[in-house]
């Protein structure tokens, strides 16, 4: 089986098999559809070509392949926000999408991308520069929390391919330790409001966060970032994990709620929930700012 996966996710082969797949797709069972591995193109009509190299472990890859960017999270929503900013935080970057968007869709923003995971923080720096980049896009091996220094970080490991990096964006800081297939290790950590007095950093407007449920610990470093800059969070709202103490963050700082649907913004008075409804992201939204983000509201 090893040999076989060998094969079948070697980049050049890969591309070859799996652009047989697409076309094939139609006819084919609904499963059949081979995770790409190597290099993807991702085609904007605004901006043409966007590159991402990818492996066989990453979920993002696949569905942007299968499925196109259009669908793929609040995808749509970012690529127009994003150029009304002109400092953007992508927290727990991954293989570095949101920065790449960023970069693309606005020449003139400055993209600080945190990712303290080894392996996609290779592939993002390689994502970066393939698409020429550097400078508007600055990656930093860092993991955001609510203290400094040195801090348990737990690499999530896929079992069915053990010996590449992950890309699955699974990595985080608060696995619980009864969970298999992790190596937990050590990460530089550092208070967001401690990264941005030392590099002298005197404005951000948006900041997405997706750390698989540090999310809170993140803010609780960044007070001070949060009360002098107010931007717009783009926050992973995991049912029942972190819910509560987000909304304790935002709530007294005259932050609006909107959660993200398939259609758009929906602007709720609370982003706790009786039962799972489907929504993974929250758009905290400043009220001076909440203009930036009105188009998008249904």
């Amino acid at each position: 089986m090893n040999l076989f996966y060998g094969i079948i996710y070697h980049p050049k082969i890969n591309k070859l098999i799996r652009n047989i797949n697409y076309v094939l797709a139609p006819v084919l069972p609904a499963k059949i559809k081979i995770y790409p591995s190597g290099k993807i193109k991702v085609h904007f009509n605004e901006v043409g070509t966007i590159y991402f190299k990818t492996n066989q472990t990453s979920f993002l890859t696949r569905e942007l392949f299968w499925k196109g960017p259009e669908k793929f999270e609040f995808t749509s929503i970012f690529i127009k926000l994003i150029k009304k900013v002109g400092v953007f935080l992508d927290v727990g970057t991954n293989i570095g999408y949101y920065s790449i968007l960023g970069g693309k869709f606005n020449p003139k923003l400055k993209v600080i991308a945190f990712e303290p995971s080894e392996g996609p923080m290779i592939y993002a720096s390689e994502n970066v520069r393939i698409n020429n980049l550097e400078a508007s896009i600055q990656i930093e091996p860092l993991a955001l929390s609510n203290t400094t220094g040195e801090l348990d970080f737990y690499n999530v490991t896929n079992p069915k391919f053990p010996t590449i990096y992950n890309l699955s964006g699974e990595h985080n800081l608060t696995t619980s330790k009864d969970k298999l297939n992790y190596a937990k290790v050590k990460a530089d950590g550092i208070m967001l409001d401690q990264y941005f007095d030392e590099k002298k950093i005197n404005k951000v407007d948006l900041m997405k966060i997706d750390t698989e449920g540090s999310e809170y610990l993140i803010l609780e470093g960044a007070q001070k970032v949060l009360d002098t800059h107010r931007p717009i969070v783009i926050c992973e709202t995991l049912f029942n994990v972190i819910e509560d103490k987000l909304e304790a963050i935002f709530i007294d700082r005259d932050y609006v709620f909107y959660n993200h649907t398939g259609l758009g913004l929906t602007k709720v008075s609370s982003i706790q929930r009786e039962k799972d409804n489907g929504v993974r992201n929250c758009f905290f939204v400043p009220k001076e700012k909440v203009v930036l983000i009105e188009e998008f509201v249904i």
